[in-house]
């Protein structure tokens, strides 16, 4: 799965303001995004 169509699948469940609470979680912390990113690469 592609990160592109994970986003869109992701948004369409959580909603904007959710990705958006997300987004802003994962620039706070790069390394809690990387181990996600490095999980998600996984499946």
């Amino acid at each position: 799965m592609s990160p592109h169509f994970f986003y869109i699948f992701f948004a369409e469940r959580v909603g904007v303001c959710g990705i958006f609470d997300i987004f802003v979680t994962w620039i706070s912390d790069e390394i809690d995004s990387q181990k996600f990113i490095f999980y998600i690469q996984l499946k």
